[in-house]
């Protein structure tokens, strides 16, 4: 089966991702939240992957996936104006 579409959720909010072609690889670009992760458990925004194949088959993996979860991690640093 193959993939028909895919998307992130971060921090609540959906993004649906693109596949490029010339790569093979899914992608967006994506606004991370405008809060330092420092406050979320683990110091990191949790990101799910939900993916959908052409048979409507959802699958859907995050954080805690023992495969994939270390890198659906996404860390936000501050960043001090002067």
């Amino acid at each position: 089966m193959a993939v028909k579409s895919a998307q992130d959720i971060v921090n609540g909010q959906t993004i649906d991702l693109t596949l490029n072609s010339s790569i093979g690889k899914w992608e967006a670009e994506v606004t991370a939240p405008s809060k330092s992760s420092y406050n979320q458990s683990g110091h990191y925004y949790g990101v799910t992957l939900k993916v959908t194949d052409d048979a409507g088959n959802v699958t859907t993996v995050d954080v805690t996936d023992t495969t994939l979860g270390a890198a659906l991690k996404l860390i936000v640093k501050e960043k001090l104006l002067l």
